[in-house]
């Protein structure tokens, strides 16, 4: 079995019962960031960056299945930390490159799913955190 393949077993079962909340199940978003991207190993971090933050994983599990230990810093680095700031933690993505292509990935497949939501505040400042993660991930990556 390819790494993909595992990274995307892995990515299935760590958020099997999940819903998203465009109401699909959570794997699917990591699909559709997947699908932007084209190398291998970005494919296989995009299927597993929010295996830690929402899915109950370990950075240890992920080398113990046997992923790269750039794959599984990849996955840390993209793994939100609640004592700090979306610009934060912008920034410390884009120390990265890896994690810097697959976070903007993840970002425009969130910004086309909270596009398509009802108007709320809370989906104004998501846009406006996309907004400016696009601004400076475009920067680093050029």
């Amino acid at each position: 079995m390819s790494t993909l393949a595992i990274a995307i077993e892995t990515a299935a079962r760590a958020h099997a019962g999940r819903i998203g909340e465009d109401g699909d199940p959570e794997v699917l978003h990591c699909m559709r960031v997947m699908l932007r991207l084209q190398a291998d190993d970005e494919r296989q971090v995009a299927m597993l960056h929010d295996v830690i933050e929402d899915g109950g994983m370990h950075a240890q599990q992920l080398l113990e299945i046997g992923f790269a230990s750039d794959i599984v810093q990849a996955v840390e680095i993209l793994t939100g930390r609640p004592d700090e700031t979306y610009d934060d933690y912008i920034q410390r993505v884009i120390q990265m490159p890896l994690a810097a292509r697959v976070k903007r990935a993840d970002v425009e497949e969130h910004a086309h799913v909270v596009g398509n939501m009802t108007a709320s505040p809370e989906q104004a400042m998501r846009m406006a955190n996309y907004a400016r993660a696009r601004v400076v991930l475009a920067a680093t990556l050029q």
